[in-house]
């Protein structure tokens, strides 16, 4: 079975999640096309509002050493291992780090 992938990330203005476009490059697409909970998209949503509201009061220059990032990142984490745990086997999901500039998956997790 091959699994599909997925990404969350941050980007101005966008929805969270990303998929593989036929072309290889990723597209922004709604949470609500995900089989998840509603809060999870909802939460999803509030995590891109939020990263919106930072690049907004930065001027447009999102600083990754800063308090907000941190906290982006911290709430990254945790909505990154709900979506794997709501998704199950059929999905890789890898989360892209707003602050570290890395994508990470499942198997790469630390604690």
């Amino acid at each position: 079975m091959t699994r599909r992938a997925i990404h969350l990330g941050l980007e101005p203005y966008a929805n969270p999640v990303w998929i593989p476009g036929s072309d290889g490059l990723l597209k922004s697409v709604a949470p609500d096309e995900l089989p998840v909970s509603n809060a999870l998209r909802r939460e999803l949503m509030q995590w891109a509002s939020d990263f919106d509201e930072v690049f907004e009061r930065m001027e447009h220059s999102f600083r990754p050493e800063s308090a907000e990032a941190e906290a982006l990142e911290h709430t990254g984490l945790e909505l990154w291992q709900r979506t794997v745990e709501e998704l199950g086997d059929e999905y890789e999901v890898h989360y892209d780090s707003p602050i570290h500039g890395e994508s990470y998956r499942v198997s790469e997790r630390t604690q």
